[in-house]
C-alpha cells in the first residue's frame, strides 16, 4: 500500500507541475513580461516572483492590422467559360470556341486521371474543391509570357473567378 501512495503522490505532483508550467509558462519577452495561458493576462514579474500587472492587457507590441490584397483590374481581360474540371490542378476552358486545357500555375494536387499512375490519396478532394470553386463559372486568365505551356501542351495560367475576382490558384 505504501508503494501506491508514493506513486499516486508523485503523479499528482507531476500533474500539478505540468498544469502550472502550461498556464504560467514561457520565458520573458523583450519587454520583460509574458502572457498567462490560463487567464490570457499579460504581466511582468518582480524579483520576488510576484505579478506586476501590465499597463494594458495587451502585449506592448501588437500586430498591425492586415492590409487587404490589392484587387486586380480585369477591365482589359476576357472572361472564359469553364467547360469542365479535369482534376485539382487542370481545367478545360472555352477560349474563342476551342476547348483548351489549362494547368494552374503553382498548383500540384494528387493525381486522379494520370494515364500511368493510380489515383492518389486526396486527389478526389482536390478535384471536388476546384469543382466547387469553378462549376458553371467563367474565369480570367493571366499567363506567364516566358512559359505558356507545359510538357503535355496544357496552357499554363493563373485563374481568377470572373464574378468576384477570386484568385483560384
Amino acid at each position: 500500500m505504501h508503494k501506491w501512495t508514493i506513486i499516486i503522490s508523485f503523479l499528482l505532483v507531476l500533474l500539478f507541475t505540468a498544469m502550472f508550467a502550461y498556464t504560467h509558462s514561457g520565458g520573458l519577452d523583450e519587454n520583460g513580461g509574458h502572457t498567462n495561458h490560463a487567464t490570457g493576462e499579460y504581466h511582468y514579474h518582480s524579483q520576488g516572483d510576484e505579478d506586476i500587472p501590465a499597463v494594458s492587457d495587451a502585449p506592448p507590441e501588437t500586430i498591425p492590422p492586415a492590409i487587404p490584397f490589392p484587387v486586380k483590374d480585369f477591365t482589359e481581360y476576357t472572361a472564359y467559360k469553364v467547360i469542365r474540371i479535369v482534376d485539382g490542378d487542370t481545367v478545360r476552358i472555352d477560349i474563342d470556341g476551342t476547348e483548351t486545357s489549362v494547368r494552374l500555375i503553382g498548383v500540384d494536387t494528387p493525381e486522379t486521371v494520370h494515364p500511368n499512375k493510380p489515383e492518389e490519396k486526396y486527389g478526389k478532394e482536390a478535384s471536388i474543391f476546384i469543382h466547387n470553386l469553378l462549376k458553371g463559372e467563367s474565369v480570367y486568365l493571366d499567363t506567364d509570357p516566358q512559359n505558356t505551356t507545359d510538357i503535355f501542351g496544357r496552357k499554363l495560367a493563373y485563374l481568377y473567378r470572373a464574378p468576384d475576382g477570386l484568385f483560384v490558384n
